[in-house]
């Protein structure tokens, strides 16, 4: 995350447009204290999401399908 003054945004407004569209978050300050967050907007795909961005991050049990055991069954029923 980027951190600019409040002057320094008002001297350079453009740098912080630039770093909110590569996707920076910047935390404005005032006198060296926080005063804001500035996140970028998140734009939604319309697209479908590439397969395989997760490969080799985690491992699928080998009883992924297996039924679930008796006592977690009852959790769900439970009213």
């Amino acid at each position: 995350m980027k951190t600019l003054s409040i002057s320094e945004l008002i001297k350079d407004a453009p740098t912080f447009v630039s770093l909110l569209k590569h996707g920076e978050e910047v935390e404005l300050t005032e006198s060296g204290r926080r005063l804001a967050k500035v996140v970028p907007h998140r734009v939604h795909r319309t697209e479908p999401r590439p397969i395989g961005l997760a490969k080799g991050e985690f491992v699928v049990p080998k009883d992924f399908n297996a039924p679930l055991p008796e006592e977690v069954l009852r959790e769900f029923e439970a009213e």
